[in-house]
């Protein structure tokens, strides 16, 4: 059985540090933080982040 890193990323990082200093955000929000010049581009990297931190913690959940 393969291990599931739980080390958090420089990207999931800055997710979080967005989530700590706004509180509760929409995808399209923590992105128009991350990235206001290209919300679109980034709105799935995003996303994706959001799922393995998701993943990796038993206290961050993401409302779908």
């Amino acid at each position: 059985m393969a291990n599931k890193s739980r080390d958090v990323t420089e990207a999931e990082l800055s997710v979080l540090q967005v989530l700590w200093c706004q509180g509760p955000l929409t995808i399209r929000g923590i992105t128009e933080i991350l990235e206001p010049k290209r919300v679109d581009a980034y709105y799935s990297t995003v996303k994706k982040l959001l799922e393995r931190l998701e993943a990796k913690s038993s206290f961050l959940t993401v409302e779908k």
